[in-house]
């Protein structure tokens, strides 16, 4: 595109006047853009601090030639007041690429006022309209997507590198402009602070000349901002924008890259052996462990050194691979299954099996899904909560931003048939994801009975007339979709909600609670709930948590734990609580722990799910 004296005269004579769809169908054929990118473009720049397109882009005090740019410059604070002139061409292009840019209207108008905070200077270009080193870094680092467990499709590749491609041949071919008209220090794309399409000195030659260069400098410059917005909305998505306007508090977009990643050590760790499971996919596919029946300690042959083989390249065994199962293979073999939650007896059954053959690629998309779960998760944003990992079956309590506290619980079933909640589809025993506060801890719960649970008891009920009230069962005026009573179970010995109850608001009707089962809490695997949380040792855990909210209740739960009445306990401070699904976690140690997928949630190399 080449404005001419009428594009000038256009701007001009727009400007600084409201614009009706006719002028804006007018100046958009004068300018030769469609006129809905206009309209777009004029919108967004007045959206974000009145119309951009009548500023001039001459800053009144400009640094010293030695103050230099870079991404690190943007400011959390107004631009200066400037003359209501014209805009320079670098201003127009820029505005203009991203009214015809694809992007969304919170993410044009927060890109936009990114660029208006910087004085509307580009970010990543530099006075030879190259690259700066920040922006050749983020290049790299968009390179690398895979290894810092990003979705590479979040980040298109393909148009910036046609971008970067058109910028480098349009300099190349203009090294006269490159080099006779350098800019000022600030302003890197402006010929001169001075000059603006007013200047009469300006001839449509020259723009002619210049346009494409400022053109293809904008569209580079901003779509790496894009691109660098998404990653900031990606490593820390709860406030993308004002982490991506703090990063001039930082010396180097590296600094500010490694500033996003979340503080707890297990993420460094994880991220490490993403690499290095990402290497070990690029190398040959191991033969897999095929046997008939278990693989035991004194066994030999081919199977063997494949295992022996397979230990060794994941850390586990240092020793000869020779075929033989001897005591220093078995313990290497033990090792391995504390890792992977199996139980470690030093036997490969069905499910170490599993492991030992799972694919390399296969393992690093489980750990970078945990990557982004630890990035996504709500608990950064806390000192004190409750976190759960339903894969691994745990529950941890952090206080001061530190593990107090760890135990086991037991989750929702893997099977089941899928339901929606909303948008999303779930199995309808699977315990969901969920960010929220509990608020009140109840002694001696009742148990109101969820509908398709009360379908289950239906034979039970049908066999035997008097199973309801031989089990506390107490039938309520409301009545089930399918026209039954609906019923709850009284407090005691028959109720599974146990002596303890802890509720948070929650649209899948899922909470916290003790259990009569006790013993499953020494299964490996533990998921047999229909999808709520049932906790080891919940009366220690009630009184560990109202005594550090300070409740005043505290010293009543005893009598209240003797007795068989129903108690509501409402805390003085909510307690957070986050449910997340990560399939791979860190031991004390800093080593990796494979926990596995037990809801298939995630895609293996086969487009299954994982069956692990």
């Amino acid at each position: 595109m080449h404005p001419s004296s009428a594009t000038r005269a256009a701007l001009r004579q727009f400007s600084l006047k409201p614009i009706d769809q006719d002028q804006s169908a007018q100046m958009a054929k004068q300018l030769r853009i469609p006129a809905r990118a206009l309209v777009t473009w004029l919108m967004l720049c007045l959206t974000v601090g009145g119309s951009a397109i009548s500023r001039a882009a001459a800053q009144p005090n400009p640094p010293p030639p030695d103050a230099g740019f870079h991404v690190a410059t943007i400011q959390d604070q107004a631009p200066p007041a400037v003359a209501d002139e014209a805009p320079s061409i670098w201003i127009y292009q820029l505005q203009r690429s991203i009214a015809e840019a694809s992007l969304g209207e919170h993410e044009a108008e927060r890109l936009c006022a990114l660029y208006q905070g910087n004085n509307w200077e580009p970010l990543f270009i530099d006075p030879g309209f190259q690259l700066t080193p920040d922006g050749r870094y983020f290049l790299d680092r968009l390179s690398s997507l895979t290894s810092e467990g990003f979705d590479s499709g979040r980040f298109p590749r393909s148009r910036l590198n046609d971008q970067l491609k058109n910028l480098d041949t349009v300099r190349t071919a203009n090294p006269a402009i490159v080099a006779g008209r350098p800019p000022a220090p600030r302003y890197i794309m402006q010929a001169a602070a001075a000059t603006t399409v007013t200047d009469s000195a300006w001839s449509d030659q020259d723009e002619a000349t210049r346009e494409p260069l400022h053109w293809a400098a904008a569209q580079v410059d901003l779509t790496l901002l894009t691109l660098l917005a998404r990653w900031v909305e990606d490593m820390n998505p709860f406030e993308p924008f004002e982490g991506l306007k703090s990063i001039g508090r930082f010396p180097s977009l590296a600094d500010f890259l490694d500033s996003l990643k979340p503080r707890d050590q297990r993420y460094g760790a994880i991220e490490q052996a993403l690499g290095r499971y990402l290497h070990l996919a690029t190398t040959d596919p191991l033969p897999p462990i095929q046997s008939a029946g278990a693989i035991r300690p004194g066994a030999t042959g081919r199977m063997v050194e494949r295992i022996q083989n397979r230990l060794h390249l994941e850390g586990y065994y240092a020793g000869p691979v020779n075929g033989r199962f001897d005591p220093a293979t078995r313990a290497a073999l033990k090792d391995f299954q504390e890792h992977h939650l199996l139980p470690a007896d030093g036997v490969v059954g069905e499910r170490t099996r599993a492991w030992l053959n799972a694919p390399f690629a296969d393992k690093a998309k489980l750990i970078a899904a945990s990557m982004r779960t630890m990035r996504q998760s709500e608990a950064r944003r806390q000192t004190r909560f409750l976190r759960i990992n339903v894969p691994e079956y745990t529950l941890e309590y952090y206080k001061d931003g530190q593990l107090f506290d760890k135990r086991r619980i037991v989750v929702g079933r893997s099977s089941g048939r899928r339901v929606r909640y909303g948008s999303v589809w779930v199995g309808e025993n699977h315990t969901p994801t969920i960010s929220s506060s509990i608020q009140r801890v109840i002694i001696n719960p009742r148990w109101y009975v969820p509908e398709r649970i009360r379908l289950e008891l239906a034979g039970r009920i049908a066999a035997d007339p008097s199973y309801l009230s031989e089990h506390g069962f107490v039938s309520m005026q409301s009545a089930y979709s399918f026209g039954g009573s609906r019923i709850y179970q009284e407090p005691g010995r028959h109720n599974p909600l146990g002596k303890v109850k802890f509720e948070f608001p929650n649209r899948y009707g899922v909470y916290l609670h003790d259990t009569t089962e006790k013993h499953l809490f020494q299964r490996a695997r533990r998921d047999f709930s229909h999808g709520c949380i049932r906790v080891e040792q919940a009366t220690d855990l009630a009184q560990m948590l109202l005594r550090d909210d300070q409740n005043p209740a505290l010293a009543k739960v005893p009598g209240y734990l003797a007795g068989t009445s129903q108690r509501f306990i409402e805390l003085v401070t909510p307690l957070p609580i986050v449910v997340e699904y990560a399939p791979v976690t860190v031991s004390p140690e800093g080593r990796l722990i494979f926990i596995g997928d037990p809801y298939g949630r995630l895609i293996d190399s086969h487009g299954r799910g994982f069956p692990l």
